[in-house]
């Protein structure tokens, strides 16, 4: 499996996995996830799945972040990326871009409200502006974890072998680019 732009079925396990876990831990709904393309740094081999792969593909020391943000910001974000015509890895938000323009966008399967604060799990990286991800005054609340992304991934993984289920990572659709702008 590979990471692919604008998604890929490792890119959208992953910041699912960071999601999921993030639910877990902090006992709320987290309306999105985000990760960046560049701290996925790998492939993930065919075969059993073993620590060492995911440490190979998560590598840098990112620590998972959960932020409440304001609903502009959000937004600011997402025509950001369509602007540019590069995404990164989301979850919870399906869209679509239409050359430069943010045509469509849903969060939690309801139109995009820029009127609503909305939780959203990260990494420490991206908080700090890594990757060109502004947050401006946006930011109402922030809580570090202390865990680490790879470890997180190892734990969603464990939970997956504990109960019998093997990957089959996909696409799925949540980031659709027609009239790519041309480079």
């Amino acid at each position: 499996y590979s990471k692919g732009f604008p998604e890929s079925g490792l890119s959208n396990f992953a910041v699912d996995a960071l999601r999921d876990f993030a639910c877990k831990y902090s006992g709320e709904d987290i309306d999105i996830a985000l990760l960046n393309f560049g701290g996925i740094r790998t492939d993930l081999p065919k075969g059993a799945v073993r620590v060492y792969d995911i440490v190979s593909i998560f590598p840098f020391n990112n620590y998972l972040t959960i932020l409440e943000v304001d609903g502009r910001t959000i937004e600011g974000m997402l025509v950001k990326m369509a602007r540019r015509n590069k995404v990164e890895a989301l979850s919870g938000v399906r869209m679509k871009i239409d050359g430069e323009r943010l045509a469509e966008c849903t969060v939690g399967g309801k139109k995009f409200d820029y009127h609503k604060n909305y939780k959203v799990a990260t990494i420490d990286f991206l908080v700090t502006g890594g990757d060109g991800i502004e947050w401006g005054d946006g930011i109402i609340s922030r809580r570090d974890t202390g865990i680490l992304m790879k470890d997180v991934i190892i734990s969603e993984m464990k939970e997956l072998m504990d109960a019998g289920k093997t990957l089959d990572l996909k696409p799925d659709g949540r980031v659709v680019i027609v009239n790519p702008k041309k480079k």
